[in-house]
């Protein structure tokens, strides 16, 4: 679990203000997903991952469908989809 003070830190870098994103561990890092802005209404549709060696956050290009929060999202690897045609 991170220290709150980190915590506080990340999230003084993000590039908007989000809230109420859901966060992935992928592997050394970790990924932020959805959330909402200054109001609950203001729903975001980004992906947003923690580059380390910047201490910066890259958007990856994906978004979801529709903005939203609160959502569940976890990793899956690549190829575990494969075996329902879904690639």
């Amino acid at each position: 679990m991170l220290h709150p003070q980190c915590i506080i830190y990340l999230a003084h870098k993000l590039p908007t203000k989000i809230k109420s994103a859901t966060a992935i561990r992928h592997y050394s890092t970790f990924i932020l997903v959805g959330g909402h802005g200054k109001s609950s209404n203001d729903n975001s549709d980004q992906v947003l991952m923690y580059n380390s060696e910047t201490e910066g956050w890259d958007e990856l290009p994906g978004r979801l469908s529709f903005p939203m929060t609160p959502l569940t999202a976890m990793f899956i690897s690549p190829g575990t989809c494969s075996y329902y045609g879904l690639e």
